[in-house]
C-alpha cells in the first residue's frame, strides 16, 4: 500500500525557478511492515518545483517484486506582486507660464517574470502644469498579481526675469539746479 497525499502540496513561488516543495508519502505491507524508506518519487521531496502544476509519480516495491506506483500533483502559485521601482519626488523647472515636459523611470520587476511593463499616468514625458501633480503607476505579471504606486511631480519657477536696462550712461542736460528730465527704456 503506497499512500500520497491526498491533496495537492502548495508553495508559493520564490524566483523564477520555482519554490522547494516537501511533501509525505508512506507506503506498508502485509508481509513486510513497513516500507516507507524503500519508496523512490521523482522528482523526491524537497524539490525546486517550476512554477504551475508539477506530477511526482512515486514507487515502491515489497521483497517479493510486487510493485504499486502512484502519481499526485505538486502546485507552485505566483502569488506575488511585482516590486514597483518609481522616483522619488521629481523636480522640474518650467519652461513657460504653462509649466514643463518631464520624463521619468518607472521599472518593476517580479520575481518569477523578471522585469516587467509598468504604466504611469500621467506618462513619462508629459507636460506637467505648475505645482504638485501625483503619477499613478502600476504593473502586474501574467498571474495577475497587482502592484501599484505613486510619485510626485513638482514643477518650480526659480529662474529670475531677465531684466533688460540701458548699457551706456544716460546723458541729460540740467533744465535746472534739480536737473533735467530723462527718458530711457527698461524691460524684463
Amino acid at each position: 500500500t503506497l499512500t500520497v497525499p491526498a491533496t495537492s502540496p502548495t508553495a508559493n513561488a520564490q524566483g523564477s525557478w520555482g519554490a522547494p516543495v516537501a511533501y509525505s508519502v508512506t507506503a506498508s505491507d502485509v508481509v513486510d511492515g513497513d516500507l516507507t524508506a524503500s519508496v523512490a518519487c521523482v522528482p523526491p521531496s524537497g524539490t525546486n518545483f517550476a512554477p504551475g502544476a508539477s506530477t511526482v509519480t512515486c514507487r515502491v516495491s515489497d521483497k517479493a517484486g510486487n510493485v504499486t506506483t502512484k502519481s499526485f500533483t505538486v502546485i507552485v502559485n505566483d502569488n506575488a506582486a511585482p516590486v514597483l521601482s518609481l522616483p522619488a519626488l521629481q523636480v522640474a523647472e518650467a519652461l513657460d507660464f504653462l509649466g514643463a515636459r518631464v520624463t521619468f523611470t518607472a521599472t518593476a520587476t517580479d520575481a518569477v517574470e523578471g522585469p516587467v511593463n509598468v504604466v504611469c499616468a500621467p506618462p513619462s514625458g508629459s507636460f506637467f502644469p505648475f505645482g504638485d501633480t501625483t503619477v499613478a503607476c502600476h504593473a502586474s505579471d501574467s498571474a495577475h498579481n497587482l502592484a501599484t504606486g505613486a510619485f510626485t511631480v513638482r514643477v518650480i519657477d526659480t529662474t529670475p526675469p531677465t531684466l533688460t536696462v540701458p548699457s551706456l550712461p544716460v546723458v541729460v542736460e540740467a533744465a535746472t539746479a534739480l536737473g533735467g528730465p530723462a527718458s530711457f527704456a527698461v524691460s524684463a
